[in-house]
């Protein structure tokens, strides 16, 4: 599979998944919607954000480079502390 971050091809193999979290909304008219993040990082150090809607949302997947900071950010809310140490290091 291939992959496009800012206008650049790459091959998933060169990623990891490190983190994903499932979200779930529900409206007042009955409907639902759920969407999955996940966390990537490249063999170089980068990382991005995947987030992918069911199919009766109204919205696009989407995929977004975002800083090591941000990725911090994300797995303190989502992942286990064992997970975040897993990815970066003792607290």
């Amino acid at each position: 599979m291939i992959m496009k971050i800012d206008r650049r091809m790459f091959p998933a193999s060169t990623t990891v998944v490190v983190g994903s979290n499932e979200y779930g909304l529900d409206y007042s008219n009955n409907k639902s919607e759920w969407y999955t993040e996940w966390l990537y990082k490249k063999k170089n150090g980068q990382f991005f954000l995947h987030t992918e809607y069911d199919e009766d949302a109204e919205k696009d997947d989407y995929l977004e480079k975002i800083t090591e900071s941000d990725a911090k950010e994300w797995a303190e809310k989502h992942l286990s502390a064992e997970s975040y140490e897993e990815i970066f290091g003792t607290v």
